[in-house]
């Protein structure tokens, strides 16, 4: 049985995803959480800071100069010191970087982001605690569905854009059913297959988030004071931030970033890149 944290969640002040403003600040959060909560369960807390490390791996790995992602547990000088000779890194980040530097890749049918991708799956999937396992496996999902959908919409196989090789992201890639041959396995696809019909982006982005937000208030109704709790609201914090940043007075050149990293958060091969290229 897990640990109760019963002052400590009793204390959270209520979150919306429509907050002009955040009722937790993320930096602060995560100090408190670390001054609050077992460094056992602690550890949790930081898989769900883990792909910004793994999105900023990929950029300095492969030299695409990215801006950097300021979330992660691993500052700049650390990240580039593990790669020139890891040592503290999660063991599916040494086995990307060696493929890397080997130039063998682990799953040769797909991109190096894909790779770094699936790996990373693999490993919070892992993950003893229920909450960890179920929110990045609904994450997976979303975003291989989502990706199914744009590949579908533009005429453009989705086989190779597909990340995880569990039972379902198989069934997605392989399947040219209308629902992908999900829709036993996925309680939540008209759902998604309705926002994707909405032309506007931002939006439909908004919509996917609000989907996240519903499916932790699902996911934890029962739970009451333990660590799920916790890192379903640090999910939700994690989520009213982004939408923080999206508010009119940051400026159009703001706005246009996170268009940007909107966009980019659909990973497609270089040959789907080429492809959208010509059609522009």
């Amino acid at each position: 049985m897990g640990r109760e944290y019963y002052y400590y969640v009793a204390g959270l002040p209520s979150i919306s995803i429509e907050d002009a403003k955040p009722a937790r600040d993320l930096d602060a959060f995560r100090q408190d959480m670390k001054y609050h909560i077992h460094e056992d369960d602690y550890e949790l807390v930081e898989l769900l800071f883990l792909p910004d490390d793994r999105d900023n791996l990929l950029s300095l790995a492969l030299n695409l100069h990215k801006p950097w992602k300021n979330q992660g547990n691993y500052p700049p000088f650390v990240l580039e010191d593990e790669i020139k000779d890891p040592q503290i890194l999660p063991e599916f980040m040494k086995r990307f970087l060696s493929a890397v530097k080997e130039e063998i890749p682990i799953y040769p049918e797909l991109s190096w982001e894909n790779q770094l991708t699936t790996l990373f799956y693999e490993h919070v999937l892992s993950s003893p605690n229920a909450f960890i396992r179920e929110w990045f496996e609904f994450e997976r999902n979303i975003n291989n569905l989502q990706t199914a959908l744009y590949c579908r919409k533009n005429g453009i196989p989705h086989e190779k854009e597909i990340v995880g090789f569990d039972e379902v992201s198989n069934i997605i890639r392989l399947s040219n059913a209308t629902d992908f041959g999900v829709s036993h396995m996925f309680p939540y696809l008209d759902k998604l297959f309705q926002i994707f019909e909405n032309p506007d982006i931002m939006e439909r982005e908004r919509l996917v988030d609000q989907l996240k937000w519903n499916w932790i208030d699902d996911r934890n109704f029962f739970h009451y004071f333990d660590m799920d709790i916790i890192l379903g609201y640090l999910a939700k914090v994690m989520i009213a931030e982004r939408w923080q940043k999206l508010k009119p007075e940051l400026g159009k050149d703001k706005f246009q970033s996170i268009l940007d990293e909107l966009e980019d958060s659909f990973q497609f091969s270089e040959d789907f890149t080429l492809a959208k290229k010509d059609r522009i």
